[in-house]
């Protein structure tokens, strides 16, 4: 037998029922002259939703504009649980991104592409630090700068990628500032060019910051003001093999989990993964 509390969330349940129907249109236009291309391209969910874009590209300069209007999701907008119960009418959240790119050869061994980004966000969704969602009432910026390096010495690559994010204007969007990947790794054909492979390490590590909790019940992730996420480089050594139509890939990873005891956290409270074998097969049946 229902009790009231469960009649009463029933009820209200029952008088929401609504049809939800979804159409997407979206193309690209792409014109070139000599080295210069101007492109335009968007996606439309019909009477809703839509993502925008232009993108302007000469010689190693680019540049794009684009927009996303975003409407709420179901869960944003109502659930019904033992644990929360909510009914919102949140507005479409808004995002423009305007973006610079320099990308060219430093000579025969390198390359080296530089962004740089600026981001406008209006009525951002987000979820509150007890896992309730809101929507932001103030507008936020979000600007930052990606540096990609890749030289090379024979067969020997080395890749480097730096980022840094400032989210001193956006108060409910947690990124850390700093984020580091690095990359050394040996490519080559083997056995008569039978075998194309890499062998090499990998290592990731972001800066502290304060990363989203998760909430198991509605399986989102939410604010937190008490648990900072520590840096701690996770280093990975992979193999990755071609034969011809046939990929394989083998990783140990987080290889020095045993030697910086007692690990990290990859979101509070859930610790990331200790040293661990892992390893894939892609095998394509056509040319």
């Amino acid at each position: 037998m229902l009790s009231i509390a469960q009649q009463d969330s029933s009820e209200r349940y029952n008088e929401s029922n609504e049809s939800l129907n979804q159409l997407f249109v979206g193309g690209e236009l792409r014109l070139m002259y000599g080295q210069a291309l101007l492109s335009f391209d968007g996606e439309f969910q019909m009477t809703n939703d839509y993502k925008v874009g232009a993108t302007a590209k000469l010689g190693p300069l680019q540049g794009r504009v684009s927009r996303v209007l975003r409407s709420p999701s179901l869960i944003e907008q109502r659930i019904i649980s033992n644990h929360f119960e909510w009914t919102n009418n949140f507005n479409n959240s808004v995002t423009d991104r305007l973006e610079a790119t320099f990308a060219s050869k430093l000579g025969e061994r390198q390359f080296v592409r530089l962004t740089g980004h600026f981001n406008h966000i209006k009525r951002h969704i987000y979820f509150d630090t007890v896992a309730v969602p809101r929507q932001y009432a103030d507008n936020q910026q979000v600007f930052g700068v990606e540096l990609q390096h890749h030289i090379r010495f024979g067969k020997i690559h080395f890749e480097n990628f730096v980022a840094y994010t400032n989210t001193s204007e956006a108060p409910v969007i947690r990124i850390p500032e700093w984020l580091f990947d690095s990359k050394l790794y040996f490519e080559g054909a083997l056995f008569r060019n039978a075998l194309i492979g890499q062998f090499g390490v990998q290592v990731y590590s972001p800066t502290a910051y304060r990363a989203d909790a998760y909430m198991p019940v509605t399986q989102q992730f939410h604010l937190q003001n008490s648990f900072n996420i520590q840096p701690y480089p996770v280093a990975d050594v992979f193999i990755t093999a071609d034969i011809k139509n046939l990929n394989v890939f083998l990783k140990m990873a987080n290889i020095a989990s045993d030697l910086t005891a007692p690990g990290y956290f990859s979101t509070p409270y859930y610790p990331g993964m200790r040293t661990s074998f892992v390893f894939g097969i892609k095998w394509m049946f056509f040319d």
